[in-house]
């Protein structure tokens, strides 16, 4: 999964260095999202027709040859259908693994197990980021090249343990959807998702491009790592402290400190300095921990039947977020 937060850091850098316009990233973030609504529409019944594994196995190598492929065709319309390929299988392998987790967790650990796994993937995306300074050396379809036979090391787990999960039974239609139900248990879950795509799609696609005009192309990456590691920082002792106490109130507390952070970075002069470095860290430690514990509390109240429908329309409140950058890159006023 570190590869698709390099993917996500490198694409608007090269759209930038090449003098494509800022507009150009939006389309390709929003292309991502619409991706991930199709991949999210259409996962349930893969999974229920051929099972998590072999999903996740397909998705996986066809993703290396999609990341492949942006450097075999360097064209920002090809690039587009691309981001939106990827967009649908990245979609359908983080249901999957995100299903595998939190059927196999109690609901007493979940928001810190669940941090755990978030713990990981910052920790490994933030890393990752370092690897974008051999694009001083190499060209950057060399480099997708390296990208795509990297993400085939995702395929190894899967064949090295079988994950097994119960039986996915399709959700009658006449009933209440899947998003009412949710919305009825958990509106401060749905709430908190909506907030974590928000700061999440906005933060790591854009924050690349303005790093790229102050600072030098080596010094995004490592500046880029330290961001994103500022991610996994408080996983841990805030998914503990989010089971111990109320997930609800910790989640509350978590936005209220994030809000103010931001409000900080405002009243920051335009000099970019090590405080504006720090602020921008915390926002990311703070935004990061959002998504965990917002979905251990949607996922606290599920029977397991419901748990990979209810990740699907988890990923369906994602999409305005993307969208709503859109709307930035084309303003109206």
């Amino acid at each position: 999964m570190s590869v698709g937060g390099v993917l996500g850091t490198l694409l608007p850098l090269v759209i930038a260095i090449q003098g494509y316009s800022l507009e150009l990233s939006g389309l390709m973030n929003s292309a991502y999202a619409i991706g991930l609504l199709i991949g999210s529409i259409a996962c349930q019944r893969l999974i229920k027709a051929f099972g998590h594994n072999l999903v996740y196995l397909f998705s996986c190598l066809i993703l290396a040859a999609t990341i492949v492929l942006f450097g075999l065709c360097p064209h920002p319309l090809i690039w587009l259908g691309l981001r939106l390929v990827g967009g649908m299988l990245m979609g359908i392998i983080y249901i999957v693994i995100e299903s595998w987790l939190h059927y196999n967790i109690s609901n007493k650990y979940r928001a810190l197990l669940f941090s755990c796994y978030m713990f990981v993937l910052y920790g490994s995306s933030g890393l990752a980021q370092l690897t974008l300074q051999l694009t001083s050396y190499i060209t950057f379809e060399i480099f997708f090249y390296f990208l795509g036979g990297t993400f085939l090391l995702a395929i190894i787990p899967i064949n090295l343990w079988k994950v097994k999960v119960r039986t996915i039974h399709l959700p009658n239609r006449k009933k209440d959807t899947i998003l009412k139900k949710l919305w009825k248990q958990t509106p401060d879950g749905l709430i908190g998702l909506f907030c974590a795509g928000l700061i999440g799609n906005a933060f790591y696609g854009l924050v690349a491009i303005v790093l790229h005009k102050v600072y030098s192309l080596e010094n995004v990456g490592p500046t880029m790592c330290l961001l994103t590691l500022g991610g996994m920082a408080l996983q841990l002792p805030i998914g503990k402290l989010a089971d111990l106490y109320n997930r609800t109130k910790v989640l509350l507390i978590v936005m209220i400190l994030l809000f103010g952070t931001y409000t900080t970075f405002i009243f920051l002069n335009n000099t970019y300095t090590f405080w504006h470095i720090l602020v921008l860290t915390t926002c990311g430690a703070l935004g990061a921990v959002i998504y965990p514990i917002s979905s251990a509390i949607v996922q606290a109240k599920l029977k397991n039947n419901d748990r990979t429908n209810a990740m699907r329309t988890m990923c369906f409140i994602n999409i305005p977020n993307e969208l709503q950058e859109l709307e930035f890159m084309f303003p109206t006023g």
